[in-house]
């Protein structure tokens, strides 16, 4: 990067991108803490979440006061519009019941495929299925090419077929990670369909700032949720469905668990 360019670099591309990491280091810090019986290892993971906290704190000074011999100072905050989830993260105490049941749950089976794991696909006319490499958690999301505006009837609708293997029978919870994405007129809707039940539909568009918004830009992903019970251990089939372009497909999770107390941070291979 040329010498001339590095206070532009910094503005924007490494401020940024470190400040999006050190918040991530902040709170996954502090649950982590929250999580552990250790009380040595509860203190130096809120160190650890502290530390990242004041690494932006020394960002944002940077930024203000020393970038450009102080340009732009006042010009960044590190807490628009005083939002709490800039603060420094604040130990939550999980009760030692809590802690033992999620001991328990990661004990049980979850199985996760990613978006280009398909077993099958259909598409519709010219519009196919495409894999983005270095999209999403899974670095190989898929939707469909062309990325023109076109909406599909029910029995137009392209899909995605996925297949798992389950140890045994019993209720589970299919998690569909897509990401974030709005249709014009917020109608993306996903069909899901578990081996011969019937397809059901779901709008994964928000509105405004809504809190399941502010959920999913935290994360990175629309998370839509269906539970089954399945009758047999064994191979099962999952269908996707879409009513329409844009719709950006990641990750899938079959969640035995189901009783984790934070959502689960997407496998990646």
């Amino acid at each position: 990067m040329p010498g001339d360019k590095m206070n532009a670099w910094f503005q924007l591309v490494e401020y940024p991108v470190k400040g999006a990491a050190l918040m991530n280091w902040k709170f996954l810090y502090a649950q982590l803490a929250s999580e552990t019986t250790d009380p040595l290892k509860r203190k130096e993971y809120m160190q650890l979440s502290e530390n990242a906290y004041q690494e932006i704190v020394s960002l944002t000074r940077f930024y203000n006061d020393t970038l450009s011999s102080g340009k732009w100072k006042n010009m960044m905050s590190m807490n628009p519009r005083e939002l709490a989830v800039f603060n420094l993260a604040e130990l939550v105490k999980t009760d030692s019941n809590a802690v033992n049941k999620s001991a328990a749950s990661n004990n049980k089976q979850i199985l996760c495929i990613q978006a280009d794991e398909y077993t099958g696909l259909k598409g519709f006319e010219n519009y196919n299925w495409k894999t983005i490499k270095g999209l999403g958690y899974s670095d190989n999301a898929i939707t469909l090419s062309p990325f023109s505006n076109h909406s599909f009837t029910r029995e137009q609708q392209p899909y995605i077929e996925y297949s798992f293997e389950a140890q045994q029978p019993g209720p589970f919870e299919l998690n569909v990670r897509t990401l974030p994405c709005h249709a014009n007129k917020f109608d993306h809707q996903l069909g899901i369909q578990i081996d011969k039940n019937e397809v059901q539909y779901f709008s994964i568009n928000t509105r405004g700032r809504s809190e399941q918004w502010k959920k999913n830009i935290l994360r990175n992903c629309q998370i839509t949720k269906l539970k089954s019970d399945l009758q047999k251990g064994g191979k099962h089939t999952i269908w996707v469905y879409v009513n329409q372009t844009g719709i950006v497909i990641d990750q899938l999770s079959i969640d035995f668990a189901m009783d984790k107390p934070f959502y689960e941070i997407p496998y990646k291979k």
